[in-house]
């Protein structure tokens, strides 16, 4: 089933790496369709529990996926779990 999902990106420079969350939507086979047009998305809610209930959801997705570096994004591209997630 095509869906969104939050992945943890890396944009870097001479001076530093700097990690932050993309969403990025998956088709059917899993491969990369789409993601946002900046690196750097925010959690948001009409209320504290919804704001809490994407930060959850946030946290839990981004801890499935290993950091992609925010340039290398291409579409048909596959995610790459994060270890403690591939078994």
């Amino acid at each position: 089933m095509s869906t969104w999902h939050y992945l943890p990106v890396f944009v870097e420079d001479e001076a530093k790496v700097e990690y932050s969350i993309c969403e990025v939507f998956l088709d059917d086979d899993g491969l990369l369709e789409a993601w946002t047009e900046i690196c750097s998305i925010a959690a948001s809610g009409e209320s504290a529990d919804e704001l809490r209930s994407d930060l959850e959801y946030m946290l839990n997705d981004v801890a499935c996926w290993a950091p992609v570096r925010f340039s290398d994004l291409t579409v048909g591209m596959r995610l790459h779990p994060t270890q403690s997630h591939s078994a």
